[in-house]
């Protein structure tokens, strides 16, 4: 606000999210109020209070249960200023920011940041490490392949470029890091899981699909089976001639974990990615799966697809176990984000109910845990033992 440069509406939705989010946490029931010296603060702190009275569970912490019962307890609008100075006291501001859910926490400290006054926050190391290990279990060990466009400009103010007498304090990789964390994180948590039939989608949340992931055998051809089945079918008789041209079949057997594009003809996307998987008695087959799913992902984003379905590699007639294979295939997606900071919608189709639960397991538990094992040359996953055959 003022010469800080947030603009009073956001600075009042931030506001009034922070104070909800402490309620829900923490069920405060002392009396508040935001005073307002003046007019426009008024009417841009009353009408958040008045929106989010209308849409309280909005953007909430999943994890806080809903509270029945719980009287209404009158917010009057008064200020600005008083609600900064609380965070004046780098002990009360500190120990807020790990209160606060890690929605409410970037917002505020995207608040801190802007202040003249309070963007020395920024360079405490200390604060930035427990948030980071606070949110998402444990601190990157790698430099991202590419920046997020916002962060450099988010740290330099053009405002505060003409105060020759103002020093602009360093900040802090690690504050740099709790913020483009939870970006990645975002982007993340924007991938779909759901059931379906790879032969008949065309959207994602009512985007258009316009590429294809799916697993198929190492000579490309139609096998009749599985998801590469579908696509033929979808396909037409013009992907069958492609894959028995000369470029394309003087390769009797392409190699485990490559990732093949070629055109979609009628299949309704314009890149159909064929995945030779590995099989699960393979040496490496955990490794092997995880880098077929990037050299996927690598493809989409060179024919820079923008709505991506992935059917699950390896899981059917190849007998990769369900569980291991969501959990590579999550965090292998989880990794390309971090390598890359790639924004396409994707989404993971699943047939069968056994690899949906799995693959939406596997999701939720990456969530809370988001930076776990984070682009490791092997993904954590437990060593994969071949069933025990009868006598």
């Amino acid at each position: 606000m003022g010469s800080e440069g947030l603009s009073t509406d956001e600075a009042g939705e931030i506001a009034m999210r922070a104070y909800r989010d402490f309620i829900k946490g923490h069920r405060w029931t002392a009396k508040v109020g935001f005073i307002c010296y003046e007019d426009e603060v008024y009417d841009s702190f009353s009408r958040a209070r008045d929106e989010l009275l209308g849409h309280f569970n909005q953007g909430e912490l999943k994890t806080i249960p809903k509270i029945p019962d719980i009287p209404d307890i009158p917010v009057h609008i008064l200020s600005l200023s008083i609600f900064m100075n609380i965070f004046i006291n780098p002990d009360v501001a500190f120990n807020l920011l790990q209160m606060f859910t890690l929605d409410s926490a970037v917002n505020m400290t995207l608040v801190l940041l802007c202040n003249k006054q309070l963007r020395s926050y920024g360079a405490n190391d200390g604060l930035w490490e427990r948030l980071v290990r606070l949110h998402f279990s444990q601190l990157r060990s790698y430099v991202p392949l590419k920046a997020f466009p916002i962060i450099p400009a988010m740290f330099n103010n053009p405002k505060w470029a003409i105060e020759e007498d103002f020093d602009k304090p360093q900040v802090s990789t690690l504050c740099k890091e709790f913020i483009e964390t939870k970006m990645e994180r975002s982007i993340f948590a924007g991938m779909s899981v759901f059931r379906g039939n790879i032969g008949t989608i065309t959207h994602v949340d009512e985007t258009p699909i316009d590429c294809f992931i799916f697993p198929t055998n190492p000579s490309l051809h139609n096998h009749h089976i599985g998801a590469a089945a579908a696509i033929f079918q979808r396909a037409g008789w013009e992907l069958d001639v492609l894959i028995a041209s000369e470029p394309y079949s003087r390769r009797r057997h392409y190699r485990t974990t490559e990732a093949i594009v070629t055109p979609g003809f009628s299949s309704g996307a314009d890149y159909l990615i064929h995945c030779i998987g590995p099989y699960f008695r393979m040496p490496r087959a955990s490794a092997n799966l995880y880098d077929t799913y990037i050299n996927a992902l690598s493809e989409a984003r060179r024919v820079d697809a923008q709505c991506v379905v992935i059917a699950s590699i390896s899981t059917g007639s190849l007998g990769f176990p369900i569980d291991e294979a969501g959990e590579i295939a999550m965090r292998a997606y989880r990794d390309f984000i971090k390598g890359h900071r790639w924004t396409a919608k994707v989404g993971f189709i699943c047939y069968e109910d056994e690899v949906y639960n799995s693959f939406s397991r596997a999701r939720d538990e990456l969530l809370d845990h988001f930076n776990e094992g984070a682009l490791e040359l092997m993904p954590h996953v437990p060593a994969l033992e071949p069933p025990q055959l009868n006598d």
